[in-house]
């Protein structure tokens, strides 16, 4: 986030830097706000807002060009349990109705359990996979943490 630049103008920035007709970018930057519940702060800069307000605004910038790839970070890192359940929500859906391909790196079980597919690193590599498949999101969180027991019961370890 650029901290001469209000919330908005961060945002518009993806979509100006790829060349949005400009007719279009008021309105992406207000509908990608909504999705992120980031309206009311808009108009302030970054050094005026939380940190988790910081990694929403970043989130929307990320997403407002509807990009086929994103690289995820610990997106929830910085993020209350609100928050961050919004971001995943958010994030799933992104992935569903856009067809965007995500990425995510996480040491959070819980954030893990939002993912279709799950690689388990260990060592450099892939010690184990598995898929969500059919099961709801809560089986799949217990398949998570069976893994992670199997691994040594570090539940800080999913990747």
């Amino acid at each position: 986030m650029l901290d001469t630049l209000t919330i908005a103008e961060n945002i518009a920035l993806a979509l100006t830097i790829n060349q949005a007709p400009a007719h279009q970018i008021d309105s992406r930057v207000q509908e990608i706000a909504e999705i992120l519940k980031i309206m009311d702060i808009l108009e302030k800069y970054p050094y005026q807002v939380s940190s988790g307000q910081k990694q929403r605004c970043a989130c929307a910038r990320a997403i407002v060009n509807r990009p086929r790839l994103i690289l995820a970070d610990e997106p929830t890192g910085a993020l209350d349990s609100n928050s961050a359940q919004m971001l995943l929500s958010t994030l799933e859906s992104i992935n569903t109705e856009l067809g965007s391909t995500i990425l995510m790196v996480t040491h959070d079980a819980f954030s893990a359990s939002y993912a279709k597919r799950i690689l388990f690193l260990r060592d450099g590599k892939i010690y184990k996979e598995i898929y969500k498949g059919n099961d709801s999101r809560r089986i799949f969180f217990e398949k998570i943490l069976d893994v992670l027991a199997m691994m040594g019961g570090d539940l800080s370890v999913v990747h």
